[in-house]
């Protein structure tokens, strides 16, 4: 698009785009929101079908004379949780009587020692 400058010269400008927008900035946003959506569904600690959502958000302000706009852009995500997990912690007390958790059932005698 080519528009005459205040100074009477032509002069070519970019047309403002979704992949120029805020210096880039949106696409780029977008890109690490996108990042981080593929990296949870492939994340075998949250469910798979679970849905994932991205929001854009552009707030666009006008200012005083009404030829320019403030943008304000925002890219957030909502991801699947964690998948619950669970499991039993024994606990047991060391030489000194201080008290800690272990993994191992160390109330259980072994069946088969090798």
């Amino acid at each position: 698009m080519s528009q005459e400058a205040g100074n009477g010269a032509p002069e070519t400008y970019q047309r403002t785009t979704i992949a120029n927008i805020a210096n880039g900035a949106l696409a780029e946003q977008f890109q690490d929101a996108l990042l981080k959506v593929l990296a949870n569904v492939d994340d075998p600690n949250t469910e798979t079908k679970a849905k994932r959502k991205i929001t854009i958000e552009l707030d666009l302000t006008p200012d005083a004379t009404g030829r320019a706009l403030q943008v304000a852009i925002s890219v957030k995500t909502k991801l699947a949780a964690p998948k619950e997990a669970e499991s039993t912690l024994f606990i047991v007390r060391d030489g000194k009587g201080e008290v800690f958790g272990v993994n191992d059932n160390v109330y259980q005698p072994e069946l088969f020692k090798g």
